[in-house]
């Protein structure tokens, strides 16, 4: 049983070292660095020629890091960011349809101070889909859309939010020059 599993990791071991000869040029550099480190580990350790229990041990640690790892260079953080916008702005459409008391609440934070107010509601419903949302004014300005103030991108603000979004940047769509790549490289 032993030795079965240790030849299957190993196998897996040579897969992934096929895949990366065939396919590193199309991969991510930051995913082809951690494809070339996982071999230069298990080659320099010699884990090619690893027995018994220690051995399971050591090639099983090296996968289970690199598949963790190598999954996450290879997501699009882009594509999950939109698709949690996307449904924590559904979610909240919903919201306001079907309880009575969610949408009076935030017809009172319109009526009684504005766009702030339902900015701030807003904020707030999104970081419960993984999402902090700030105000950009202005070339690296951000606001903190709940707090009111500049907002300073910590350790906490990446612990508590899967995606960073802004509420509105003026000249987004148009710069000084008219375009779009340029506006987004300002911000």
């Amino acid at each position: 049983m032993t030795e079965e599993l240790l030849r299957s990791a190993q196998e897996v071991l040579s897969d992934i070292e096929n895949f990366g000869k065939n396919f590193e040029s199309q991969l991510p550099e930051r995913a082809q660095v951690a494809l070339k480190r996982l071999l230069n580990k298990y080659h320099s350790r010699s884990l090619e020629k690893a027995t018994g229990l220690p051995g399971i041990q050591a090639v099983l640690t090296l996968l289970a890091a690199f598949r963790g790892e190598f999954n996450y260079l290879l997501s699009d953080i882009e594509v999950v960011g939109r698709s949690l916008v996307a449904r924590a702005f559904t979610h909240l459409r919903r919201s306001i349809v079907a309880d009575d008391e969610f949408r009076n609440r935030w017809k009172r934070a319109f009526q009684e101070e504005g766009e702030t107010a339902c900015e701030r509601l807003g904020a707030v419903h999104l970081l419960l889909h993984g999402v902090w949302a700030f105000k950009a004014s202005g070339v690296g300005e951000r606001t903190d859309l709940v707090l009111g103030e500049p907002l300073r991108v910590t350790d906490d603000v990446y612990a508590a939010a899967n995606a960073l979004v802004s509420h509105r940047m003026e000249g987004y769509s148009r710069s000084k020059n008219g375009t779009a790549a340029e506006s987004r490289r300002r911000f």
